[in-house]
């Protein structure tokens, strides 16, 4: 699972699942308040782990026709599932910035 890169704090699966359903939203942490975000290669990971397999089911499905149309899409459906369930576990974050109100908390706890 993610974790935020500056108190090692491990986000939980329901957040980063949130997250990424309503377009790779950053995840604040709860220890540090830093503001986490989604890289780019993950966004791009996701992409591909989403959309290829499904385009390659139907190629070969289109190519060879061994499979129905109700096994196809039994399959599809599965691997949608599968990937929806895992895909929390491939994303990685990167830390922004941390929240203004933690930095100023910070500075009133140093004096």
């Amino acid at each position: 699972m993610p974790q935020c890169h500056v108190c090692h704090n491990t986000f939980s699966w329901e957040a980063v699942q949130k997250a990424m359903f309503f377009a790779y939203r950053p995840i604040v942490c709860e220890e540090c308040g830093t503001v986490n975000q989604v890289t780019f290669g993950s966004r791009i990971l996701v992409a591909i782990l989403s959309v290829v397999p499904i385009g390659l089911l139907g190629m070969f499905v289109t190519a060879t026709s061994t499979l129905s149309t109700s096994t196809t899409i039994v399959v599809a459906i599965l691997y949608a599932i599968g990937m929806l369930l895992a895909l929390p576990y491939f994303v990685k974050y990167r830390s922004t910035k941390t929240n203004s109100m933690d930095k100023q908390s910070e500075r009133n706890d140093s004096y």
